[in-house]
């Protein structure tokens, strides 16, 4: 689902006014706080994130982070484009020093992360490599377009470092009781077909450059990488670098 700039001023406003994102943060806070040693393995991948999230994010990154709005952007750009054919890429929200700018409304995934068992995380694994799979496949039969062995063989990190600060990790089972929370919350805001689509269900970066750039996105997006994968770089994705950084939010 491509928001206009338009559709996401009028949604924060909405939100906002129904006090939507402060339901939002209260069933953020029943998730456990874990300690973490900031080695910054776990944001090499960018989680998937509900529209409200997006919105959230959006209307954060226009109040507070003015200052890194282009380096967002930039990177956001670069990881919808060569998230198959480059690795890794780290999260467009991990600085320097392996700290997330938009921490105070970092998505469920985020929170969540460390909140499974590794039995758990392996078994999500082999969803992520079925996921990959299908991938690489469309993109064969249809552009003959051949994925790097390394993007191939990644699977979603797992962390023994990570921990509850107190009492124990959720498991799967919890997490799913507290998005079910959220969903019930997006609700107010979008339908259930809405919030259960897949096509909704993507990074922070996805719904970004729907935003800033639309449907050429994806149109270009068979052409660049190839071009990256031919030459490590692809004018393509520069051009549409150097008109999308002077996106205002």
């Amino acid at each position: 689902m491509q928001l206009t700039q338009i559709e996401i001023y009028d949604g924060i406003n909405f939100a906002d006014k129904n006090l939507i994102f402060n339901q939002l943060n209260e069933a953020y806070k029943e998730i456990p706080d874990l300690k973490c040693n900031l080695c910054g393995q776990c944001c090499l991948d960018s989680p998937r994130i509900t529209l409200l999230e997006y919105l959230n994010i959006y209307k954060y990154i226009r109040d507070e982070l003015k200052p890194y709005w282009q380096v967002i952007i930039e990177k956001s750009i670069q990881n919808y484009f060569l998230n198959l054919v480059k690795t890794p890429l780290k999260c467009p929200f991990l600085d320097d020093n392996n700290k997330c700018i938009i921490y105070q409304v970092r998505p469920f995934n985020c929170r969540t992360f460390g909140h499974k068992t590794k039995e758990e995380t392996e078994a999500n694994s082999q969803a992520f490599a079925k996921n990959i799979l299908e991938q690489i496949k469309s993109y064969w039969q249809k552009f003959e377009i051949i994925i790097p062995d390394e993007v191939i063989n990644a699977k979603p990190y797992y962390c023994d470092q990570v921990k509850p600060l107190k009492g124990d990790i959720l498991g799967v089972k919890n997490i799913t009781l507290l998005m079910n929370k959220i969903t019930a919350v997006e609700r107010k805001m979008f339908s259930i077909e809405i919030i259960m689509s897949n096509e909704n269900y993507v990074p922070f970066y996805n719904h970004l450059v729907n935003t800033i750039i639309g449907v050429r996105a994806s149109k270009k997006l068979p052409d660049i990488m190839k071009e990256y994968l031919d030459h490590g770089t692809s004018k393509i994705m520069d051009e549409f670098l150097s008109k999308a950084v002077k996106y205002e939010f």
